[in-house]
């Protein structure tokens, strides 16, 4: 497999996470979420919209193919790095 695919996988994982995360921002009782986190409500479900909004954004430019070279790119980072000496990071 190859690292551009390892990259996509992980993205795709991560969007799942994010959407996961998000929609139990709507799905759990209030009394419940500000059990965990003592904020407002209104709060709250802003950061699950943002989360469900976020989790969209790799995959929707993955699947219109605005993002070709986007995830080797910032997977690549380290490999930027080095090649230019910089060995500390």
């Amino acid at each position: 497999m190859t690292k551009n695919r390892i990259l996509w996988i992980v993205q795709w994982l991560l969007a799942l996470l994010f959407l996961l995360a998000g929609a139990m921002k709507f799905i759990l009782p209030v009394d419940e979420m500000t059990k965990q986190m003592p904020l407002p409500v209104g709060f709250l479900r802003f950061i699950g919209v943002a989360e469900i909004l976020g989790a969209f954004g790799d995959p929707a430019r993955a699947a219109a193919h605005t993002a070709r070279f986007d995830a080797p790119r910032r997977g690549g980072a380290r490999d930027y790095y080095d090649r230019r000496g910089y060995r500390d990071l």
